[in-house]
Formats: structure tokens, C-alpha cells, sequence
């Protein structure tokens, strides 16, 4: 128990930070042995003030950029998961979250042993554990406990014929333990709110910084399964990290997306940017094997969508 774990975050101003940060190192076995590393970008001081103090008491590293109103040039997931992951120092395992995770007592003993487990399973060590966490919310600002609510397992799917902002294929989500027993499952996708991975993973995890947001998931997967990756899903109900859905948010719990930061025009702008940045990455000729042997295993088109459905259909082999 001795391995060493670096927890990439890209924020902004959510107040679930600090929260995040405080419980994960408090409900680890061994806190010693992690590093967080925040890429934030906010328009609060105090956010980042709170950061900055937080990281006199634990091992915190951070990436500060100043957000401005409708200024768009700073926004984007890819950006700042790129920024966090950047704060990677060699630590044996990375696992990428989003800002606003609930981490369970032990998770870090858990995780552990779960990955080499699916290690064991897969029969391979390049092996990614992701899945989207379950769903946790607050009962009220003057609690602080939490609330485990919705499915236990959240299985990511591609639906036919649908799409984010008219040219991403659309993923939904099914709480695939009640269809299907097996502990470890091969995965269609990454799920990035929960990634984890040796270092072949942290040292480059794939990310594609122009992406803003629903392509984030496409981009990240297909560049991943084309370096080999195995995409395993841990079919268990217990998985010690979950996650603050925006329904799910009280007063000092609440959590921004990027429209919170731009009026009627720039949103239009950021929605237009991002069809044309995914665009320009799915029909990119550099891109071409790798979306090929992405559409065969997952069975979907970067461009045209989901062409074969069966949320029971299960691929036998992880590659």
C-alpha cells in the first residue's frame, strides 16, 4: 500500500472544491501518499484563496488562470484537464476527476486493490478503470452529509440517431448491474468525471485541449483506444467515488458550468466553436486508423453516430 496516487482536477469557481479536496484526503488510508493537483479557473478570489490555504495543510499542487465575463478564450474541459494533468510528478497512478467527487472512507485502499484485480482479470496491465460515479446531493446547507441516490451503476451506452449540439454522438446511461454480473465489463468509452490509470496513462492521458465539453468524451476515447488501452468498467455497487450532479447542489455546494461565465451571444459562439473543433478533429487524416478501429469496438461513427444497439449486447473481448 505503499503506491502513490496523483488526482487530477480541472475547476472553476464551484464551491464543492474545497469539499472535494478536504474528504479525499481525509477518507484515504494512506493521505501521505497522494498529491492533488487543481488546474482552477475562476473569476473568485476567494476561491482561490481557499485553494492557496488548503495547500498549506495538504499535498496540493495548482494552475491558476484568471477568468474573466464572456470571455472565452480561457474556457474549455481540454484546457484545464490538460493544465491539471500537467501537475503529474510521477506517482504511480493518475485518476482524473471532476471538482465536485465525494471519495468513501478507504477508497484509496479500494481503488488499489480493485485495479489489480482488473488487472488480474483483463490478463493486461494497460488497463483503464472508468465509469460515470454514482449520483450524490446535499438534503440541505446545513448538513454536510451526503445523500447516495439514482443508479448504482452508471454504464455508458451510445444511443442511435441522437447527438449533442447536432454533430456528437450522443451516450446515455444504464444501471447495467441489474442486467449483467460480471465484476469488470469492457467499457464502449471513457468516462472522464472518473478515470484511472498506471503511469503510461498519466504521463500523456489523451486528452484533446481544444475540446469544450460533450466532445471531450469522443476525443479522449479514441486517442486512448488507439494506444491500446483496455476501457473497463468496475461493475460494482460500492465504487468509493461519486458524483455532484447539478440537481444535486445546495447553498456553499454549488457548482458552475461554462454558459455561468457568458451572456446569450458568447454561449452561441462557445456552442459553434465546439462543433467545428470536433468536426475538424473527426475528419482530421491523422485521426482516420484511430477512429476506424474505435468505430469497430465500440460501434461508433465520430461522424454519422451509433449504427448497432443492444444495451445488453456486451462486447466478449476488452479490444
Amino acid at each position: 500500500m505503499n503506491k502513490t496516487i496523483f488526482i487530477s482536477i480541472a475547476a472553476q469557481d464551484d464551491e464543492e472544491l474545497p469539499h472535494t479536496i478536504i474528504n479525499l484526503f481525509k477518507n484515504a488510508d494512506h493521505p501521505q501518499n497522494i498529491t492533488v493537483g487543481v488546474a482552477i479557473t475562476c473569476m473568485k478570489k476567494k476561491n482561490l484563496k481557499t485553494l492557496k490555504d488548503l495547500s498549506k495543510e495538504y499535498d496540493i499542487v495548482y494552475d491558476y488562470v484568471k477568468q474573466r465575463k464572456n470571455d472565452r478564450s480561457v474556457l474549455g474541459i481540454g484546457r484545464g484537464r490538460s493544465r491539471a494533468a500537467k501537475l503529474y510528478n510521477n506517482h504511480d497512478f493518475m485518476i482524473q476527476i471532476d471538482c465536485h467527487t465525494y471519495f468513501d472512507s478507504s477508497w484509496d485502499s479500494y481503488l488499489l486493490h480493485l485495479f489489480e484485480e482488473a488487472t488480474r482479470y483483463v490478463g493486461d496491465d494497460k488497463i483503464l478503470l472508468t465509469a460515470i460515479p454514482r449520483s450524490y446531493a446535499y438534503c440541505c446547507s446545513e448538513h454536510t452529509d451526503i445523500l447516495r441516490r439514482g443508479a448504482k451503476t452508471r454504464y455508458p451506452f451510445y444511443e442511435p440517431d441522437h447527438f449533442f449540439v447536432d454533430v456528437i454522438p450522443k451516450w446515455n446511461e444504464t444501471d447495467i448491474i441489474n442486467v449483467r454480473k460480471d465484476k469488470f465489463l469492457p467499457c464502449a468509452k471513457v468516462s472522464p468525471a472518473f478515470i484511472m490509470g498506471g503511469r503510461d496513462f498519466a504521463t500523456d492521458p489523451g486528452i484533446h485541449e481544444p475540446a469544450t465539453f460533450y466532445d471531450e468524451d469522443l476525443t479522449q476515447s479514441v486517442t486512448l483506444f488507439d494506444r491500446g488501452f483496455a476501457f473497463v468498467f468496475p461493475n460494482v455497487e460500492n465504487l468509493p467515488v461519486s458524483h455532484l450532479d447539478s440537481d444535486g447542489t445546495v447553498k456553499g455546494h454549488e457548482r458552475y458550468f461554462l454558459l455561468d461565465y457568458l451572456n446569450a451571444r458568447e454561449n452561441y459562439l462557445l456552442h459553434e466553436n465546439m462543433k467545428k473543433e470536433y468536426i475538424k478533429f473527426a475528419k482530421d487524416p491523422s485521426n482516420f486508423e484511430a477512429a476506424k478501429k474505435y468505430r469497430k469496438y465500440a460501434r461508433v461513427d465520430l461522424i454519422k453516430g451509433c449504427f448497432v444497439y443492444n444495451q445488453d449486447l456486451v462486447p466478449k473481448r476488452f479490444r
